[in-house]
């Protein structure tokens, strides 16, 4: 459907303010070049226009059309106020992302002379309402344009729906000019609301390698490492809980990937993978604790029998899809790749941090967390209008309950909520937050066994995990969010076991 004219907020200052002897009237004029010939029409919203108290003004102003451009010119005074900044403010949803100015660094305007809306119509009748608004900048009259449609960060543009398809076009200008140029056009998705949760240090193929499920790339029975001289073959019925903790540090995962002896030198390129070293590395690694026993070095090598052993999973990866070649960015840690999945980066961190840096990080008593050069997926959400939500799975020992993304600078721990809350949060046909993300109890992680949590760490059994994924699947199930939501469930890293 073609969008609406939006509510117009205004202060009160008519329309056709009379003259004072103090107040000049002056031709204000503004064009918009339509590149794409995509416009078919630009009309005033009547009543729309705010200009500083006692300034003059003739309304509507004239709106023509030559030669792909259209000319607004609005006959009023020019007398920079706050009143008519912050009305300008409030249309655009008091949004700097919302606001754009193509002269002197855009940015949100703290006084304006005037502004007013306008309705632009597209040929393919499709109708928004933006904006428009004059203040100074760099001793010039200077024009700002916002709106819901309106996307100033990134590369400016103009976004609308219609007949399900969304029309993006480029924004560009001067001090009194905007230039329209339509860039591209795709389908409009009907997921409004993603859910992830990550859960803790296992491979695909531990996982779902002999789930049975047809056509997915994963490790067989023929797959080994062998370790002394003796074969170790992919076998199923893995543990519920390893018997130790597999290696799963930058150094442990490089023999792990490409076999024992081999080395890395930093910032030259990693060495060929063979996936020859899980066995040597478990059988040796004291990176997590003491070794595993000789009668357990198997262990690394065994996968689930998804279907009896992971009976939740395994429901969900029949009846919904499973990447099978979703590997985490950086070979190594939680801690890393954790900030990879909120940042697209690690900022160099290729380790499990200290217990000192983590509790700095956290509860930022004597730092402001773990700062990323570019920000975290949240400031870039934040900036763009779009609402997040933070969850963390309390049912566990204390020690589990610290929420890793707390480390990140600007999240805290009170902005992380207690997953009991969850459930009626969702069930609410107004959730407000686009993106949401929950994480796990991580167990006993004061002692290194990380015990009675949901994350499914390694030497915890995978039940808790299970009834984690089936709670948080249910409750998005039975909500009204179900038809609207995406809901992705994947794991930090490897954890050290076999992946072929």
């Amino acid at each position: 459907m073609p969008s609406v004219p939006e509510r117009i907020n205004t202060v009160s200052t008519p329309d056709n303010t009379t003259d004072s002897s103090l107040a000049k009237t002056r031709s204000n004029v503004v064009t918009i070049n339509d590149l794409s010939n995509a416009i078919s029409n630009i009309s005033y919203v009547s009543g729309s226009l705010v200009i500083t108290e006692g300034q003059p003004s003739q309304t509507p102003p004239t709106i023509s059309f030559s030669d792909g451009t259209f000319t607004i010119t609005l006959e009023a005074g020019r007398e920079k106020s706050t009143p008519v900044a912050d009305a300008f403010n409030s249309n655009c949803g008091n949004d700097s992302a919302k606001e754009y100015a193509p002269f002197g660094g855009g940015g949100t305007p703290d006084e304006l002379n005037f502004m007013f809306a306008v309705v632009i119509q597209f040929s393919n009748g499709a109708a928004v309402t933006v904006y428009l608004g004059q203040g100074h900048a760099a001793a010039r009259n200077n024009w700002w344009i916002g709106g819901s449609s309106i996307f100033s960060l990134d590369t400016p543009r103009l976004e609308y729906s219609i007949n399900n398809l969304v029309y993006t076009y480029e924004l560009s200008g001067t001090h009194e000019s905007f230039d329209f140029q339509f860039k591209d056009t795709r389908p409009a998705s009907a997921i409004q609301n993603v859910f992830v949760l990550m859960l803790e240090n296992h491979s695909f193929d531990n996982m779902l390698a002999l789930s049975g499920i047809p056509n997915i790339y994963a490790a067989t029975t023929n797959d080994f490492n062998s370790y002394s001289g003796t074969p170790y073959y992919v076998q199923g019925n893995a543990p519920l809980n390893m018997p130790s903790d597999p290696g799963h540090e930058f150094d442990d995962v490089l023999e792990q990937l490409a076999g024992p002896g081999s080395t890395y030198e930093s910032g030259q390129k990693y060495p060929s993978i063979n996936n020859s070293g899980f066995v040597a590395n478990y059988a040796t690694t004291t990176t997590e604790g003491p070794v595993a026993p000789a009668a357990d070095i198997c262990d690394i090598m065994k996968c689930f029998d998804t279907k009896d052993q992971l009976q939740v999973l395994y429901q969900l990866a029949t009846e919904y899809v499973v990447c099978d070649q979703w590997f985490s960015s950086l070979p190594g840690p939680t801690w890393p790749n954790r900030f990879f999945l909120h940042a697209a980066s690690s900022n160099g961190l290729d380790h499990t941090p200290s217990g000192g840096e983590i509790f700095e990080w956290t509860f930022k008593d004597f730092s402001s967390g773990f700062e990323l050069t570019n920000g975290s997926i949240f400031d870039a959400m934040t900036a763009n209008g779009i609402t997040w939500r933070l969850y963390h799975d309390t049912d566990g020992p204390e020690g589990g309950k610290v929420p890793l993304v707390a480390a990140l600078k600007g999240i805290y721990l009170a902005d992380v909520h207690d997953l009991t809350t969850f459930e009626s949060d969702v069930t609410s046909s107004d959730y407000p937050y686009q993106y949401t993300f929950i994480e796990p109890n991580y167990g006993d992680a004061i002692s290194g066994t990380y015990e009675n949590g949901s994350s499914q760490h390694p030497m915890d059994s995978v039940a808790n995990g299970e009834a984690l994924i089936l709670k948080v699947y249910e409750t998005l199930r039975s909500s009204p969010l179900w038809s609207s939501s995406m809901l992705i469930i994947t794991y930090d890293e490897h954890g050290g076991f076999f992946e072929g």
